[in-house]
């Protein structure tokens, strides 16, 4: 990552792909500001592809600055819209920041003037350290949430899977523990907990690889223990991640969360058949995320997809990627819909959901 000086990034007054986090600057609101990374500038941009142990056509040195400077200036080319932005990066403390930027035909003469008048004044400051450093701590921060929020999401369909195939409706586990420093300065450990009891109606086969009719519901009761009130920063954070795992729309599920007379958090939730099936897929199923996200469309059937691509769709908040490859929002009730024959054929062999799925697949073609 190249990062951008406060100085030079104040110099920027056009260009801007995003003016509100230009507006953030001028007002010095610096904490407001995304990953600087994630700066919507293309001077900015095309820095952040820099790295010096490999040549590309894009950076150079660019001799009259150096000359000026009395060290190393690379010159960044930005090509996406016509001759583009160029910036000059220079290196402190193992570091590759953006020290000027100007456009294409300003910038042989412009950058050259700039070291040459302020020399090693162009160099970053320590409030330029003291951003960077904020932006790494914050960049750690979202790394850790996402993954504990990814393990909580993941242990939720596990111990989901083994309530519904042990035969007994029932099923517990410890939760994973968040990072250390997401805990108050007096807690060591929350030691959550989370159990599963599954009340199948009559319509819901005992034989797990029967396939579910159209019109059976599975009552989920989800006990949270010990008590983790919502209020709390963690408690919040535990909810908002382990019941979109199991319905998505806030609206049902919190309209049915109570406390124990013990301080437990309890949910009842209903499930459809085709949620269970896409549960139950996700705990058999390893696949990979893959970036950039292909546009999506909508579907005309009910689509399957990897246990990956929930949690990132849930923590994320991001498409999904279906076991054929197709990218899609969860925003039809899937019930009505054929099942995806590739998506089928992706499953592994001996897969109960599998089974399952095959078996839906001929009565509906039997009908």
């Amino acid at each position: 990552m190249t990062w951008p000086t406060l100085r030079m990034l104040n110099g920027l007054n056009s260009g801007w792909i995003d003016t509100a986090q230009r507006q953030l600057l001028v007002e010095k609101r610096f904490k407001e500001l995304p990953l600087l990374s994630e700066l919507a500038h293309p001077a900015v941009q095309i820095c952040q592809a820099f790295d010096p142990a490999v040549k590309h056509s894009r950076f150079s040195l660019h001799r009259e600055s150096t000359k000026c400077a009395g060290f190393a200036v690379i010159e960044g080319r930005d090509k996406s819209v016509g001759a583009g932005w160029r910036s000059a990066i220079v290196s402190h403390q193992n570091s590759h920041w953006i020290a000027f930027a100007d456009t294409h035909d300003a910038f042989h003469k412009s950058s050259p003037a700039q070291f040459k008048r302020h020399g090693k004044a162009m160099l970053p400051t320590s409030d330029d350290d003291a951003v960077k450093a904020l932006q790494l701590s914050r960049d750690q921060v979202e790394r850790m949430t996402v993954e504990w929020r990814s393990s909580l999401v993941r242990t939720v369909i596990t111990v989901f899977a083994e309530a519904w195939k042990n035969g007994t409706g029932h099923a517990g586990a410890d939760l994973p523990e968040p990072p250390p420093s997401f805990l108050p300065l007096d807690v060591s450990a929350i030691r959550a907990h989370i159990k599963f009891e599954l009340l199948r109606d009559e319509a819901v086969p005992t034989d797990t690889k029967e396939a579910l009719s159209e019109e059976a519901l599975v009552q989920v009761i989800l006990t949270l223990s010990p008590s983790v009130h919502v209020s709390q920063p963690i408690g919040d954070t535990l909810v908002n991640t382990i019941m979109p795992t199991l319905e998505t729309d806030e609206v049902v599920w919190g309209r049915n969360v109570s406390y124990t007379n013990d301080g437990d958090l309890l949910c009842i939730v209903e499930l459809s058949p085709s949620r269970v099936e896409q549960l139950l897929y996700a705990s058999e199923v390893e696949g990979d995320f893959e970036l950039p996200i292909a546009e999506t469309e909508p579907t005309t059937v009910a689509h399957y997809v990897h246990q990956r691509a929930i949690v990132d769709s849930i923590v994320l908040k991001v498409p999904m990627r279906s076991a054929c490859g197709a990218w899609f929002v969860s925003s039809q009730n899937p019930a009505s819909m054929d099942v995806c024959d590739r998506c089928v054929d992706e499953l592994p062999n001996m897969s109960a959901v599998k089974e399952l799925l095959l078996r839906r697949i001929a009565e509906n073609r039997v009908s």
